[in-house]
Protein backbone atom coordinates (compact mmCIF):
# COMPACT_ATOMS: atom_id res chain seq x y z
CA UNK A 1 0.00 0.00 0.00
CA UNK A 2 1.42 3.38 -1.03
CA UNK A 3 1.35 6.26 1.41
CA UNK A 4 -1.36 8.79 0.63
CA UNK A 5 0.30 11.65 -1.21
CA UNK A 6 -2.27 14.17 -0.06
CA UNK A 7 -1.17 13.72 3.55
CA UNK A 8 2.50 14.28 2.80
CA UNK A 9 1.68 17.34 0.69
CA UNK A 10 -0.65 18.65 3.37
CA UNK A 11 1.90 18.16 6.13
CA UNK A 12 4.64 19.79 4.07
CA UNK A 13 2.46 22.72 2.96
CA UNK A 14 1.26 23.34 6.52
CA UNK A 15 4.77 23.18 7.96
CA UNK A 16 6.08 25.47 5.22
CA UNK A 17 3.27 28.01 5.74
CA UNK A 18 3.81 27.90 9.51
CA UNK A 19 7.55 28.43 9.09
CA UNK A 20 7.19 31.32 6.65
CA UNK A 21 4.62 33.03 8.90
CA UNK A 22 6.96 32.53 11.84
CA UNK A 23 9.80 34.19 9.94
CA UNK A 24 7.69 37.31 9.39
CA UNK A 25 6.34 37.43 12.96
CA UNK A 26 8.06 40.16 14.96
CA UNK A 27 9.56 39.57 18.40
CA UNK A 28 7.36 41.15 21.03
CA UNK A 29 9.51 42.64 23.77
CA UNK A 30 9.05 45.37 26.32
CA UNK A 31 5.94 46.51 28.14
CA UNK A 32 2.36 46.37 26.83
CA UNK A 33 2.59 49.76 25.12
CA UNK A 34 5.77 48.78 23.28
CA UNK A 35 4.32 45.44 22.19
CA UNK A 36 1.08 47.05 21.00
CA UNK A 37 3.16 49.56 19.06
CA UNK A 38 5.08 46.72 17.42
CA UNK A 39 1.82 45.00 16.49
CA UNK A 40 0.40 48.26 15.11
CA UNK A 41 3.50 48.81 12.96
CA UNK A 42 3.63 45.27 11.57
CA UNK A 43 1.88 45.71 8.22
CA UNK A 44 0.95 42.08 7.72
CA UNK A 45 0.03 41.21 11.31
CA UNK A 46 -3.34 39.68 10.47
CA UNK A 47 -2.01 37.85 7.39
CA UNK A 48 0.75 36.32 9.50
CA UNK A 49 -1.78 35.03 12.03
CA UNK A 50 -4.30 33.82 9.46
CA UNK A 51 -1.48 31.92 7.76
CA UNK A 52 -0.63 30.29 11.09
CA UNK A 53 -4.29 29.39 11.64
CA UNK A 54 -4.65 27.78 8.21
CA UNK A 55 -1.38 25.91 8.65
CA UNK A 56 -2.72 24.05 11.70
CA UNK A 57 -5.43 22.02 9.88
CA UNK A 58 -3.06 21.34 6.99
CA UNK A 59 -0.50 19.86 9.39
CA UNK A 60 -3.25 17.99 11.28
CA UNK A 61 -4.49 16.43 8.04
CA UNK A 62 -0.95 15.32 7.27
CA UNK A 63 -0.63 13.70 10.67
CA UNK A 64 -3.97 11.92 10.23
CA UNK A 65 -2.77 10.61 6.85
CA UNK A 66 0.30 9.26 8.60
CA UNK A 67 -2.00 7.49 11.06
CA UNK A 68 -4.06 6.06 8.17
CA UNK A 69 -0.88 4.69 6.61
CA UNK A 70 -0.09 2.76 9.81
CA UNK A 71 -3.52 1.43 10.83
CA UNK A 72 -2.53 -2.20 10.39
CA UNK A 73 0.96 -1.97 11.90
CA UNK A 74 2.34 -2.36 15.42
CA UNK A 75 2.77 1.44 15.53
CA UNK A 76 -0.93 2.19 15.01
CA UNK A 77 -1.84 2.92 18.62
CA UNK A 78 1.22 5.11 19.10
CA UNK A 79 0.37 7.14 16.01
CA UNK A 80 -3.27 7.50 17.09
CA UNK A 81 -2.00 8.78 20.45
CA UNK A 82 0.32 11.20 18.64
CA UNK A 83 -2.59 12.45 16.53
CA UNK A 84 -4.70 13.07 19.64
CA UNK A 85 -1.85 14.96 21.31
CA UNK A 86 -1.29 16.98 18.13
CA UNK A 87 -5.00 17.81 18.02
CA UNK A 88 -4.78 19.08 21.58
CA UNK A 89 -1.64 21.07 20.79
CA UNK A 90 -3.03 22.62 17.60
CA UNK A 91 -6.28 23.50 19.37
CA UNK A 92 -4.54 25.27 22.24
CA UNK A 93 -2.13 26.98 19.86
CA UNK A 94 -5.02 28.17 17.71
CA UNK A 95 -6.63 29.86 20.72
CA UNK A 96 -3.53 31.99 21.26
CA UNK A 97 -3.23 32.84 17.57
CA UNK A 98 -6.93 33.75 17.38
CA UNK A 99 -6.56 36.12 20.33
CA UNK A 100 -3.54 37.79 18.75
CA UNK A 101 -5.18 38.00 15.30
CA UNK A 102 -8.33 39.51 16.75
CA UNK A 103 -8.03 41.12 20.15
CA UNK A 104 -4.30 41.84 19.91
CA UNK A 105 -4.80 43.59 16.58
CA UNK A 106 -7.79 45.59 17.83
CA UNK A 107 -5.97 46.74 20.95
CA UNK A 108 -2.97 47.74 18.84
CA UNK A 109 -5.08 50.25 16.93
CA UNK A 110 -4.75 52.55 19.96
CA UNK A 111 -1.41 51.52 21.50
CA UNK A 112 -1.19 54.64 23.67
CA UNK A 113 -4.62 54.05 25.23
CA UNK A 114 -4.14 53.01 28.87
CA UNK A 115 -7.23 50.75 28.80
CA UNK A 116 -5.85 48.90 25.76
CA UNK A 117 -2.50 48.47 27.50
CA UNK A 118 -4.10 47.12 30.69
CA UNK A 119 -6.31 44.68 28.79
CA UNK A 120 -3.40 43.50 26.64
CA UNK A 121 -1.18 43.12 29.71
CA UNK A 122 -3.93 41.00 31.27
CA UNK A 123 -4.60 38.65 28.33
CA UNK A 124 -1.17 38.25 26.73
CA UNK A 125 0.32 36.14 29.57
CA UNK A 126 -2.59 33.70 29.06
CA UNK A 127 -1.67 33.43 25.39
CA UNK A 128 1.99 32.86 26.16
CA UNK A 129 1.12 30.16 28.70
CA UNK A 130 -1.21 28.51 26.17
CA UNK A 131 1.53 28.62 23.56
CA UNK A 132 4.00 26.93 25.91
CA UNK A 133 1.50 24.20 26.77
CA UNK A 134 0.75 23.67 23.08
CA UNK A 135 4.44 23.49 22.24
CA UNK A 136 4.95 20.88 24.95
CA UNK A 137 1.98 18.83 23.68
CA UNK A 138 3.35 19.02 20.13
CA UNK A 139 6.79 17.95 21.31
CA UNK A 140 5.35 14.91 23.06
CA UNK A 141 3.21 14.17 19.98
CA UNK A 142 6.27 14.19 17.73
CA UNK A 143 8.21 11.88 20.02
CA UNK A 144 5.28 9.45 20.16
CA UNK A 145 4.81 9.71 16.38
CA UNK A 146 8.48 8.89 15.85
CA UNK A 147 8.11 5.81 18.02
CA UNK A 148 4.99 4.81 16.07
CA UNK A 149 6.72 5.28 12.72
CA UNK A 150 9.63 3.19 13.94
CA UNK A 151 7.35 0.43 15.25
CA UNK A 152 5.19 0.54 12.10
CA UNK A 153 8.16 0.05 9.76
CA UNK A 154 6.38 1.60 6.80
CA UNK A 155 8.97 4.33 6.44
CA UNK A 156 12.74 4.30 6.73
CA UNK A 157 14.10 4.16 10.25
CA UNK A 158 15.91 7.52 9.84
CA UNK A 159 12.53 9.22 9.41
CA UNK A 160 11.47 8.07 12.85
CA UNK A 161 14.75 9.24 14.35
CA UNK A 162 14.63 12.83 13.04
Amino acid sequence: MRPPRWSAISLFAGALAFGVAGLFHPFLTGDAATQLGTIAHTPHWRLIHWTLLFAFPLMQAGILGLVARHLDTPGASLLRTAAMLATLGFGIWALNVLVMAGTGWMLAQTPSDLNAQVLYAAIHPFGLAAERLATFAMGVALVVAGRGIRAGRRFPRWLAET
